[in-house]
């Protein structure tokens, strides 16, 4: 291969690459970090250092998992892709408090609530209060790329499966 040659290929390689990093390698990111996260709710655990199973429920359900009574918190995450970086969200506002676990107050705000009664259906109005919660921390989202070294692992062979895929006509024996 001529330098010239070399040269040119270089600057193909480096365009593919800038492409890469823009478009495809956030989305393979945003991919697998979704794939881990439904890993920990089949688990129903951490996959962090050691695997750290969930916290058990106070009143079991028939044949349920322990995050997963309508499996909203686990449809709701999903990934934004930017140039070059992958953001990964939920839209439920209680997702936080079962990932980092809560102990506090809770407002709940004023509703009605239907009993069945043998005399009928009664509808009954209740007061908005405060309630103490205390949920225990059941994570199933990294805060962190370094909170878990699965993830981890997992993000830096597709980093470089997709590096050689771009630079594996660029060897040295070529040169």
């Amino acid at each position: 291969m001529t330098p010239e040659e070399f040269n040119q290929n270089l600057l193909q390689k480096t365009e593919q690459f800038k492409g890469y990093v823009a478009g495809n390698w956030p989305k393979a990111m945003g991919g697998i970090a979704i794939r881990f996260i439904n890993g920990n709710f089949r688990a129903q655990g951490w996959q962090g250092n050691t695997f750290q199973p969930w916290a058990p429920l106070k009143k079991p359900r028939v044949g349920g998992s322990i995050l997963r009574l309508t499996g909203h918190l686990n449809d709701s995450i999903f990934f934004n892709v930017q140039p070059g970086r992958v953001v990964v969200r939920t839209y439920t506002p209680y997702a936080k408090a079962h990932n980092e676990g809560y102990n506090g107050p809770a407002n709940v705000k004023a509703h009605t609530r239907t009993i069945n009664t043998t005399k009928g259906v009664k509808t009954i109005a209740v007061k908005a209060f405060t309630k103490q919660m205390r949920l225990p921390k059941r994570q199933f989202m990294p805060m962190d790329v370094n909170d878990s070294p699965v993830l981890y692992e997992a993000l830096k062979k597709e980093t470089i499966r997709g590096l050689k895929r771009i630079f594996e006509e660029l060897k040295t024996n070529e040169l």
